[in-house]
């Protein structure tokens, strides 16, 4: 059975078992009988010839005495063998060894030696002993000896016979068991042809017929069983898979409305964003024209109202300098709300700038005391500052931060009255890198939590009361925080209504440089008479406002400079050119060309390379002017004082490096 293949029927594997078994059966029961025969056939010999050897070995006995008379006599007892075929050869043997008498069938037979044993089986032979006895005495011994060849012929006869017996029974075997295994492995093999069915066609309908009531039949019963439940878990998850279908198709119908709907929206999107960047363009186009057309009457404003100012108080004319300074005043306050205006738009379209520096801290905190002195007094408050000389080496945008420092401690002031200001200013050590912290507590009108909530958003103050009792735009908090956050900070405050505020600003004391000047080049605003240029000086002024020209050309004529004036960038290149002037003040915006050409000219020309030029602009791109090789970028309206130290300091860097330059000609040309 272990070598038949494995691929092989069922039925040849019945037929098989059965012939190898009737085989086996018939082939031992064969050997059993031919074993049985064999010695059956050998002790049927033992018997007859010990039966005979007694027959023998008494007729010879009766007379043997030994002598020759007794040797024929020994003949004649053995004569009688020659009649039975079963004894091959006889020996009669005195007592002393004497062979008296022997007997051979043939001579082929070769006598088996003497033996004491009374029955020797030897290969092919069986050897029989007697003692031949005379008066009771042994007188000799008696030999037969038998030849198995007949046995061997019947047991030969018996193979053939059982090998035919054995031959015919296993054809017999064969036919009965090819009828036989029929019946069983019939019924297996028509199961096994539903089961391939099913298998190809997937049609779980297919049954298998019961034939009996057998294992095999009941093989076939749980086989259909399980067809039916296959046949009803298939239709289940075909349902299933219908219904999961039409799930999936109403869910793409839904998501792909819900993708319209997405792409709809965000094109509604896209377009709102496109049009809210386009406001925010016409917007800034619209704060920057609005900006230049309010800037330049308030040039006039404030530089006429100075001057007034001044002349008033050289001709002793006292009773016009209030009305003056008031008209001062209103166009600085509506100077510094423009001013709020364009900041808060440069931050919301992401264009504010930092323009990081080097500089002592105590000089920016100096510069702030000193601007906020006079409104502190005004207000009869007392004004502390702490900390100040430990800060040490600051790098960040100096006038960015004064803006936020001046802008927190004037709000103290203006909000505290009869009251005190502490300014404490530290440097605070962290890891990532010192942090500069600035606290400016006040004993003034304090906030209530929702004043506080407030306090930052553009255009609102604590309340209309308070708006209409201290005046103000609501810009200022909310422009500091945003450049506070611009520079990695934050301001913070905690107040408490009818006992004062304490706004604490902290911004990190050193950021990356960008462009930055030497150490120590903040300037802060000298609030002093305006200083003298030393020595004749000739100063270009290239501006297409002509209020704004004739102003810079009166403000530099009383600070003893000679001063030439050009509306164009073209007649600004050729008076350069031709009178070759210590200093140039320089306009972005000209009628026939850009500040920034006219710079860019000035500085790749070798004979004007070193002449300090000073922008003078309503543009705030400081960075540019800086980067293209001017000495400082002013915001118009121009802070005189400002101004002029500008211009002083550029000056008297270029005479430490060359001689003074003389005045050229002034053809062409406006002097003052």
């Amino acid at each position: 059975m272990a070598e038949l293949h494995p691929d092989v029927s069922i039925r040849s594997k019945l037929t098989a078992v059965t012939l190898i078994t009737c085989i086996v059966a018939l082939t031992l029961a064969a050997l059993s009988v031919i074993v049985f025969e064999l010695v059956n056939a050998r002790q049927d010999l033992e018997r007859h010839l010990g039966s005979l050897a007694a027959v023998v070995a008494s007729r010879a006995g009766a007379s043997t005495s030994g002598g020759p008379g007794d040797r024929e006599l020994a003949v004649r007892a053995l004569e009688p063998l020659r009649l039975d075929p079963d004894v091959g050869a006889a020996r009669i043997s005195a007592t002393d060894g004497t062979v008296l008498a022997d007997y051979r069938r043939d001579a082929t037979v070769v006598p088996a030696e003497a033996t004491t044993a009374a029955i020797t089986n030897l290969d092919g032979a069986v050897v029989v002993s007697q003692v031949v006895e005379a008066n009771g005495a042994p007188v000799g011994t008696l030999r037969l000896q038998g030849s198995l060849d007949a046995v061997r012929t019947r047991v030969r006869t018996y193979g053939w016979i059982m090998s035919g017996v054995l031959l015919v029974s296993i054809l017999l075997a064969y036919v009965i068991s090819r009828a036989l295994t029929e019946r069983i492995s019939g019924p297996i093999a028509r199961l096994t042809a539903v089961a391939d069915r099913v298998s190809r066609s997937r049609d779980y309908g297919a049954r298998a017929v019961k034939e009996s009531d057998d294992e095999i039949g009941t093989l076939v019963e749980r086989f259909n069983e399980m067809l039916t439940q296959i046949e009803r878990r298939t239709g289940d998850l075909q349902q299933a898979r219908a219904e999961l279908e039409a799930r999936v198709r109403e869910r793409t119908a839904t998501l792909e409305h819900e993708v319209e709907e997405r792409r709809r929206a965000e094109e509604s999107l896209a377009l709102a964003k496109a049009a809210a960047e386009e406001a925010s363009l016409a917007k800034s186009a619209f704060l920057a024209n609005m900006s230049h057309e309010l800037r330049t009457p308030l040039n006039a404003i404030i530089g006429y109202s100075e001057m007034l100012q001044e002349d008033a108080s050289a001709q002793g004319a006292t009773e016009c300098l209030s009305d003056l300074q008031k008209v001062t005043t209103a166009g600085r306050q509506l100077l510094a709300l423009v001013t709020g205006v364009l900041d808060l738009s440069k931050i919301e379209a992401g264009r504010m700038e930092l323009h990081v520096e080097a500089f002592a801290g105590v000089n920016l905190l100096k510069a702030v005391i000193d601007t906020a002195e006079p409104l502190a007094r005004d207000r009869h408050n007392r004004l502390d500052i702490a900390g100040m000389d430990a800060l040490g080496i600051l790098q960040t945008d100096p006038v960015k931060l004064q803006q936020i420092l001046l802008n927190l401690v004037g709000n103290a002031c203006k909000f505290t009255s009869h009251g005190r200001i502490d300014v404490e200013a530290s440097r605070l050590p962290r890891p990532e890198g010192d942090w500069l912290q600035v606290v400016v507590r006040d004993t003034g009108i304090g906030m209530t939590p929702e004043q506080m909530s407030r306090l930052f958003r553009e255009f609102s103050q604590a309340d209309v009361s308070t708006t209409r009792r201290f005046g103000g735009t609501g810009l200022g908090l909310a422009i500091s925080q945003r450049l506070c956050q611009l520079m990695g900070g934050r301001i913070t405050v905690e107040s408490e209504f009818g006992r004062g505020s304490t706004f604490t600003m902290r911004v990190p004391a050193e950021l990356p440089l960008t462009i930055t000047d030497a150490p120590g080049s903040f300037r802060a605003a000298d609030h002093g008479p305006a200083p003298v240029i030393i020595g004749p000086a000739t100063i270009l002024v290239v501006d297409d406002d002509a209020a704004h020209r004739e102003l810079t050309a009166r403000l530099l004529a009383r600070a003893g400079c000679r001063v030439l004036t050009a509306e164009t960038a073209g007649a600004g290149l050729e008076l350069a050119r031709t009178s070759e002037p210590d200093a140039i003040v320089l306009d972005l915006v000209l009628p026939d060309d850009s500040g920034w050409s006219v710079l860019e000219t000035l500085k790749a020309d070798p004979a004007l390379r070193a002449v300090p030029v000073v922008i003078s602009s309503i543009l705030d791109d400081r960075t540019r002017s800086l980067a293209g090789g001017a000495e400082d970028h002013l915001l118009k309206p121009v802070d005189a004082e400002r101004l002029v130290s500008v211009l002083q300091s550029a000056l008297a860097r270029r005479r430490t490096v060359e001689p003074p330059l003389a005045a050229a000609g002034r053809a062409g040309t406006t002097a003052w």
